[in-house]
Parts: C-alpha cells; structure tokens; sequence
C-alpha cells in the first residue's frame, strides 16, 4: 500500500479570542509548549463551555480581558469584523473575563461582537497567567498545545495582529494572513514583520509577481527590511526556476545577516532537486543551526533531512527528525505525513494511518489517497 498527500485547497479554523495591546512574552512562559489547562465556563446566559472540546481545533486563541476597558472592546470588535468579512476561515473567539456580571451586561449592550463571553471568578485566569495584566492572550496550537502567552499594554492591535497573521500563514491561511497583515500596514506603514507577512501569503498563494514587487519594496527600505526583501526575492525566484538569481540573492543575504537560515533551505532545495542531496544536506543542517531561521523553514529542513535518511533506510532516524519537525511547527503537516508513510514501509499500518488521521485534523482539506 502506498499513500500520496496533497493540498487541493486552503483549510481555515481558527477558534480566536484578540489581544490588542502591546505584547511580550509573559513571565508565565512556562506553559508553552505544553498541553493547555482544562477548564470549563459558562456565558453569560449560563451555558457550559469546555476547552477540552475544541480538541479537533488547529488554532485556538483564548482572550483574557475586562469589560470595561476601552482596548479590549475595540479588539474584541476588530476580531469580529475579521470573523465575520471571513467566514470560511471558521474563526471562533472566546473571550474571558474575571468582570462582574453588571459591567458585562454593560459591555454587551454597547457591542455585537458576535462571539460568547465567559465568566471566570479568577482561577482560569490565574492559571493562564492572566490575573493581573490584561488583556493577556494565549494562542494553542493542534491538540491544545499552548504556542503563545502574551501579555497586553500598550501599543495596541498592531503586534497581536501580527503575531496571529504569523500563525495563519503557518496553518496556510494564506487569505486571511493577507488580510491581517494589510490592517496591520494600512496603519503603520513601517511595520516589516507585516509586510514580510502579506508577501509570503502572495507567494504562497502563487501571486508570484505580487510577492516579487512586495519583496523588492522591502529591499528598496534599507536595514532589516531590504534582508528580509532579498530573501524574499530569493525565494521568488527559486519558485519560478531562476536558479541563478535565486542562489545569487540568497548569497547577497548571507554576506549582510549570516544569521538567516531560509536562504540555506532554498539553496538545499535547489541542490535537492538536482540530487545533490550530500550538498543539499550541508545547507540544511546549516538551516537548523542558525538562529533567525522561521519555524517552519526550521521545520522543513528537518523534514528534508528526514526524507534523506529514509532513503538511507533509516528509518529510526528519519521518524526521529519528523518529531522534530512537528515540534518545531505543529502545523507543518508534511511531516506528519511523511512519518505515515514510513510507518506502511514498516508495515506498521495502525500507526501510518493515526499519522494520516493527525494530519486531517489539522488541515481537513488535505487527500490522503491509498
């Protein structure tokens, strides 16, 4: 039995609650990248809410906020116009508070978000570290993961955002991180990391000249920005057969930020496609060595890495640098995928297809064909 994954469309679901204030990691740091606290709350109307049952859910935003802050309703209302202008995204936001019931019937009244406000006498919010600063924000990946802890203060919407177009583009949410990152930039101009954002989404989505003139934009800027440009350009190019450009490019980076890894992927992907794979290997252990490589690039090269050793036959190995891959960027479902498949060459069929399942959850629109 062989099986063959691929996209056929863009699988958006995000369960969403905004945090629009300044954000940093909070101390409480301790709970990333562990299994999110259980709880249960219920609305103002007195319906139960359970965490657990947002299990199948790829992306989850829990929002910590008071009902009578003036930030946190205009966050809460910009969320709402996200969900609502895309629907197909399935964006769902939970929103928290530890205030009283009259200030939240209060809030209510003068709002239609369109989402459910839970109530919370404190130890929720104690928990997710949000009892004294607020609004603070926690973003949960697959399995109810925690990814983010956020606290808010501050210079408002704009760094939120970016971090959720971040996470969109990840999840190949590529319409709706475009969008994100747009708000973003319509109201700061400057902001790279949204500019950076919006032209992956282009590329991603196959604008390849729209991702080309959004990349040289950045470059045109000077300073991180024209690095960040370059290595976009360079992955542009790469995307459309100009290898010599591409590798051109990616040396121009490496030479001002030796630091940036994405440009080591790309030049192992030009070398993977010519079977070069013993020079392909070189540039991607470079990648997951160097400090400023992005999730998921990180995550591609190990997965490459992976698909090396597995042609090796070692298998051992190859399912190992999966894992790594899975942990680094739980939404880089290749390499959930790819571990099934070693498991069918071990004949272990039970275990292929929960790699198989894994992957569905997290994107339903992939075709697992066998």
């Amino acid at each position: 039995m062989r099986s063959t994954i691929k996209p056929i469309s863009r699988y958006c679901h995000i369960v969403a609650v905004l945090l629009l204030c300044w954000c940093v990691p909070a101390h409480g740091a301790g709970l990333t990248g562990k299994p999110a606290p259980d709880f249960t709350l219920s609305d103002i109307n007195g319906a139960a809410h359970h965490l657990s049952s947002l299990k199948e859910r790829p992306m989850v935003m829990l929002f910590f906020f008071d009902a009578g802050s003036k930030p946190s309703h205009e966050g809460l209302s910009t969320l709402d116009e996200l969900c609502a202008k895309y629907r197909h995204s399935d964006l769902v936001v939970w929103a928290i508070t530890k205030s009283g019931k009259d200030d939240v019937l209060r809030f209510l009244s003068h709002t239609s978000i369109d989402f459910p406000v839970l109530m919370d006498s404190g130890a929720v919010s104690k928990t997710y570290r949000a009892d004294r600063i607020l609004p603070t924000t926690c973003i949960l990946g697959p399995d109810l993961k925690v990814l983010d802890l956020l606290h808010g203060g501050g210079k408002s919407a704009e760094i939120m955002l970016v971090r959720l177009a971040q996470r969109a583009l990840q999840h190949r949410k590529n319409d709706f991180a475009a969008a994100v990152s747009l708000k973003v930039v319509q109201s700061n101009p400057e902001n790279v990391s949204a500019q950076v954002v919006g032209a992956h989404a282009a590329l991603n989505q196959g604008k390849l000249d729209a991702s080309e003139r959004a990349f040289a934009a950045l470059a045109e800027q000077g300073g991180k920005a024209r690095v960040a440009g370059q290595e976009g350009m360079s992955a542009v190019a790469a995307k459309k057969g100009q290898v010599q450009k591409a590798l051109s490019l990616a040396r121009q980076v490496e030479q001002s930020d030796p630091s940036r890894g994405t440009v080591n992927v790309i030049k192992a992907d030009v070398l993977y496609s010519q079977n070069k794979k013993q020079a392909a290997e070189d540039e991607y252990q470079k990648a997951i060595t160097k400090p400023n490589t992005p999730p998921r690039q990180r995550a591609k090269a190990y997965n490459q890495l992976a698909r090396i050793r597995a042609d090796q036959g070692r298998l051992e190995q190859s399912k190992s640098l999966y894992d790594r891959a899975i942990a680094i960027d739980p939404y880089y479902i290749e390499a959930t995928a790819n571990k099934g498949l070693i498991y069918e060459r071990e004949g272990r069929w039970d275990q292929a297809l929960a790699s198989y399942d894994k992957a569905l959850r997290i994107d339903k629109q992939y075709v697992v064909a066998l």
